[in-house]
């Protein structure tokens, strides 16, 4: 015999419901920082989210290409591997470090 499902509301969702809508894993989903997307205890084990919860937090996330210009931003640009040995800032010579020294050098 076949009972009807329960009524559910739309807007309280499942880890479940909230990772289809992030479009990710639900582990990933449960990763996600109570203090960026919050979660309510539910009857038994359940988390439960509210819909505008979720979107809320995706309208948070930067766009992919702001994403990108930021990291971009801060990343330490590598000097060339062919770059004269004088200017190369990474390249430790002790003999030009010992000929600097007063009355070491000639």
């Amino acid at each position: 015999m076949n009972l009807p499902a329960p009524h559910t509301d739309p807007e309280v969702l499942t880890v479940e419901q909230v990772a289809g809508i992030l479009r990710c894993s639900v582990d990933q989903a449960r990763r996600i920082p109570r203090t960026e997307l919050p979660g309510y205890d539910g009857p038994g084990r359940y988390v439960l989210y509210f819909r505008e919860d979720v979107l809320r937090y995706l309208r948070s996330r930067p766009l992919k290409n702001e994403q990108a210009a930021r990291i971009a931003a801060i990343r330490v640009r590598r000097r060339s591997r062919n770059a004269p040995v004088a200017d190369n800032v990474h390249t430790f010579d002790p003999d030009r470090i010992i000929a600097r020294l007063p009355g070491r050098g000639d």
